[in-house]
């Protein structure tokens, strides 16, 4: 009778531990939701690609004059 106890109580502390890991815990995170203007978005990457290749072309002007010097 005593080993069926223990069974019964080993049992039991298996099912604990099952539930434990099975129950997920759940955070909410609320969903930020951002309204783009497509038109607006694509004029801003514009703008900022043209500002890079202006400092790309002054970036090898300089490289460039450099290598002609030596």
């Amino acid at each position: 009778m005593i080993l069926n106890n223990k069974t019964i109580e080993t049992n039991r502390s298996h099912e604990n531990r099952e539930s434990i890991v099975e129950s997920p815990v759940h955070t909410t995170i609320p969903h930020v939701q951002y309204e783009v203007d497509v038109l607006s978005q694509f004029r801003a990457n514009m703008a900022q690609l043209e500002d890079l290749q202006g400092r790309l072309r002054f970036v090898l002007q300089e490289v460039s004059s450099l290598i002609v010097k030596k």
